[in-house]
């Protein structure tokens, strides 16, 4: 019987971002700085303008920072799945929302 051949690996695409239900890629520069402090430089990316069979390895191959011509990193947006953080006061106590209202 011959060996079996490895599955591909996942490759992410634009698509593949928009299934997840997320609009946005984060992209941040991943160079380091004399003294080994990153850039650190980013902005987000809407993926409305790009085709569903780009790959984010590509874009990340293409997109340099504006700060130092370092090469960037394009991640989906992951803030966009967070839920919200929940109101608080100045000293950290909940406030009152149409579900708790105070209770």
């Amino acid at each position: 019987m011959a060996p079996k051949a490895p599955a591909p690996a996942f490759v992410a695409t634009v698509a593949s971002v928009r299934r997840l239900g997320i609009g946005t890629l984060s992209v941040w520069c991943r160079r380091k700085r004399s003294g080994n402090y990153p850039c650190s430089h980013g902005s987000t990316v809407p993926v409305k303008p790009f085709p569903d069979d780009t790959p984010l390895a590509a874009m990340a191959r293409r997109l340099r920072c504006v700060e130092c011509g370092a090469r960037r990193q394009v991640d989906p947006d992951w803030r966009e799945l967070a839920p919200p953080a929940p109101l608080t006061n100045f000293v950290g106590e909940a406030l009152p929302t149409r579900n708790n209202q105070g209770r």
